[in-house]
């Protein structure tokens, strides 16, 4: 009603499948239980079965017993559900060494594209038999590079150009958090607005404040990366944008952390005031001080008058408005200790 379109998330040879958790006919950790030589392997040519956490198991994705189940579960999906969208994860727990799939492409990384290309096309044709209007988005985890542009990498030629790519641009965004190349994850290509993305339609992927990725502990207050990145993001061309949503909003800084995402999502050049007046302003009870605070996180910088504004605010407030403006009295002091003497 609303004009949302809920996309259930689906594992392609990992994360379980179609059926994330449960006793079902479609779910990749019984299929793998059952007959472990579907599994991938491992460069020691041992399957890639996590015992501790079976959803972390992974499948060949050359196996042609493993295609024909994982295309029943999509037959599956469709017709008990028939979802006005999905979200394909490859998964980058790895990627398959056995003699098939070792003679296809790199191997020394976290995801193969060779793989994507192979796999993907399939799983869209049998989504498209059954819906041609169902949105489809699938993951390829790591950011896009200068040379991607210049020559397409194979799964981008493979997968129809109406599939939206998410691409992992948080490293891009904040190339000093990337992990090293060498745990198989590839150099990092800063953003800039002249590099593109060589698919047709593109979401970015953030993780900052999730604790993924090592792009910072949940808990962290990130506006100010989400008012230098989605601009930008914005200006490269990308028609979406996401992130994570798994913890709770009773946390402030989660709280605003979502709430000035989803103004920028909104208008990606929405100003502190703009995105006061759209909803934090209510969540603190003053327009006018949400919109000075809000540009103090943007700008790295607490204004002298601040603090003592929000001190008398918290004084006269009451209920959820006084623990935020609590947590903001902190969260001004945190950010005065870490810009002094800039």
């Amino acid at each position: 009603a609303n004009g949302v379109r809920v996309a259930p998330g689906v594992g392609v040879n990992c994360y379980g499948g179609v059926f994330y958790e449960g006793d079902h006919e479609f779910s990749l950790v019984r299929l793998l239980q059952a007959h472990p030589e579907l599994a991938a392997q491992d460069e020691a040519g041992q399957p890639m079965i996590d015992v501790e956490n079976p959803r972390r198991s992974v499948a060949c994705p050359r196996n042609e017993r493993v295609m024909d189940w994982t295309l029943r579960s999509m037959q599956w999906l469709m017709s008990e559900m028939g979802p006005p969208a999905i979200h394909f994860e490859t998964g980058d727990y790895g990627v398959c060494h056995c003699p098939i799939c070792s003679a296809t492409g790199v191997r020394g990384r976290r995801i193969s594209d060779e793989d994507m290309a192979e796999i993907m096309p399939p799983l869209v044709a049998e989504v498209r038999k059954m819906d041609t209007d169902c949105w489809l988005s699938y993951n390829h985890y790591m950011g896009y590079t200068r040379e991607m542009m210049a020559e397409a990498p194979a799964f981008a030629r493979a997968i129809p150009d109406d599939v939206i790519c998410k691409w992992g641009v948080s490293w891009m965004l904040a190339p000093e958090l990337a992990r090293s190349p060498d745990e198989g994850w590839g150099g990092v290509e800063v953003m800039t607005p002249e590099v593109r993305p060589p698919t047709a339609r593109n979401m970015a992927h953030l993780h900052f404040g999730s604790g993924w990725w090592n792009c910072s502990p949940r808990g962290t207050l990130e506006i100010n990366r989400f008012f230098n990145a989605v601009p930008l993001v914005h200006q490269v061309g990308f028609q979406g944008i996401c992130t994570h949503g798994e913890e709770s909003d009773l946390n402030p800084a989660h709280e605003l952390n979502y709430h000035v995402y989803a103004g920028l999502a909104e208008r990606a050049n929405a100003t502190p005031a703009e995105i006061a007046a759209r909803s934090v302003g209510d969540l603190y009870g003053d327009e006018d001080l949400a919109a000075e605070m809000l540009t103090a996180f943007r700008e790295n910088r607490v204004p002298r008058g601040l603090p003592p504004k929000v001190a008398k605010a918290a004084a006269g407030a009451s209920g959820q408005t006084r623990v935020r403006l609590n947590w903001l009295t902190f969260e001004l002091q945190r950010l005065a200790e870490r810009t002094r003497g800039k």
